[in-house]
């Protein structure tokens, strides 16, 4: 309700009934008042606050059969965030599959009970390691990318019901170790950007129609393979941190773009032993923030933007989880406008943890 709105119904609400309330207009006024105060109080219930320290509930389990990588999304258009699971099967032309679990609408998901052929080269001892999710072809419905070694990857188009297509082959100067998608030219179309297993970073520009140019190569220098996309400083160009897990290095460096592919390098973040990280604005200040997962601690770190490339770490990261962590991912799962963390375990315990963010320290 804006102000000049409530004006006008103060002034004169029920001119056809000027004495309902008998010879006084006291009880009228009163009544009024009690009643717009009952709609500013629901209408607040609408507004998201700032969560200043955002905590998380104990994980809720899923059973998955190798779990390697989550892709949050609505894959079905109704409403509510599913996950695209990625499989790393044993043996056979394709070893790795994509399985979707629908969101019930309460954080539950159930399997649709289809396997999709995540990557179309066969050949060697291939292992898909990383799934994004994205738009590809500009047709309202979300797309995937499958990433594995040997240069094996695949771009899957959804059919907007929780299926897709089959994979098409992508072209990269490297093999791919994660990946994870943007518009980093702000030309409306999506692309692809990649962490080698190496030191640099690959990002294919996209063509809005399902197929990518050339690579554009960009040195990192440090190891690792785990990428995620976000504007960290605001200032509407999309930047990217990359987890450093190298024998040498266990750290997350943040690089700042210019909306032309170019990114500078701001100082790296000490977090001991990365294993995999994803971004969202977790205390939903307007910052983006990231988090960790720490396969050698079992556990989760977040780390609280503060809108110019920097973090600190809140009270209570990092957060336990079941054995083995190894990829991380975050959306809002329960639909209650705060981002939660998913995360996977796939050995020993074959499980998918879901960390619910509370955000009421």
């Amino acid at each position: 309700m804006n102000m000049q709105h409530f004006q006008l119904l103060s002034f004169n609400p029920f001119p056809k009934f000027p004495r309902i309330f008998g010879k006084s207009s006291i009880g009228f006024n009163v009544l009024f008042l009690i009643l717009v105060a009952a709609i500013l109080c629901l209408s607040a219930k609408n507004v998201i606050a700032v969560c200043q320290t955002p905590q998380f509930a104990l994980p809720v389990a899923l059973t998955v059969n190798r779990p390697v990588a989550v892709a949050p999304g609505d894959y079905n258009g109704d409403g509510n965030v599913d996950l695209a699971i990625l499989r790393n099967l044993q043996g056979g032309s394709f070893p790795g599959v994509v399985e979707v679990f629908l969101n019930t609408g309460n954080g539950n998901f159930n399997s649709t009970g289809i396997q999709y052929n995540a990557i179309s080269n066969s050949g060697g001892q291939i292992f898909v390691t990383d799934l994004a999710a994205a738009d590809f072809n500009n047709d309202g419905k979300l797309d995937l990318v499958a990433v594995g070694n040997f240069l094996s990857s695949g771009v899957l188009l959804g059919n907007g019901s929780g299926g897709f297509g089959a994979p098409t082959n992508l072209t990269f100067p490297n093999s791919p170790g994660s990946v994870a998608v943007g518009d980093f030219n702000n030309d409306n179309k999506i692309d692809i950007i990649t962490k080698t297993f190496g030191a640099d970073v690959q990002i294919l520009p996209g063509l809005g129609t399902g197929i990518f140019g050339s690579a554009v190569v960009i040195p990192t220098g440090q190891g690792g393979s785990t990428i995620a996309v976000r504007d960290f400083n605001n200032d509407n160009f999309l930047d990217f941190a990359v987890a450093n897990s190298s024998s040498t290095a266990q750290s997350v460096s943040v690089r700042l773009g210019n909306g032309s592919f170019i990114f500078t390098s701001p100082p790296t973040i000490d977090i001991a032993r990365v294993w995999d990280l994803t971004a969202n604005d977790f205390n939903r200040d307007g910052k983006q923030d990231f988090a960790t997962v720490n396969r050698n601690n079992d556990d989760v770190s977040v780390l609280i933007g503060t809108g110019n490339g920097t973090f600190n770490s809140p009270v209570g990261s990092p957060f336990t989880v079941s054995d083995f962590p190894e990829q991380i991912t975050s959306a809002d799962l329960n639909s209650d406008n705060f981002p939660d963390i998913a995360n996977g375990n796939p050995v020993p315990t074959n499980l998918l943890s879901i960390l619910l963010n509370n955000c009421k320290g």
